[in-house]
């Protein structure tokens, strides 16, 4: 039997790239790829992440490491 890995208080890897030409999430790769067109500076990546996980699937996340580089840890909530 199989867990859901979106469940809540589930964690997740991502790799994050900013400045992209659209916002994405590829779950065919490991870790899971994320694109944003928000650039990395004051956070703007980072907000946009959260925001794309909210609106593509509905899921509420925070990310619990990895601020400031690519390789993110993500909690679902």
């Amino acid at each position: 039997m199989s867990t859901n890995p979106f469940e809540s208080g589930n964690t997740l890897t991502i790799k994050v790239k900013p400045k992209s030409r659209e916002d994405e999430i590829h779950f065919d790769t490991d870790p899971i790829l994320v694109e944003v067109r928000a650039p990395a500076h004051n956070n703007l990546a980072n907000k946009a992440v959260i925001r794309l996980f909210k609106e593509a699937l509905r899921l509420r996340v925070e990310i619990i490491h990895g601020h400031t580089c690519p390789i993110k840890k993500i909690k679902i909530l």
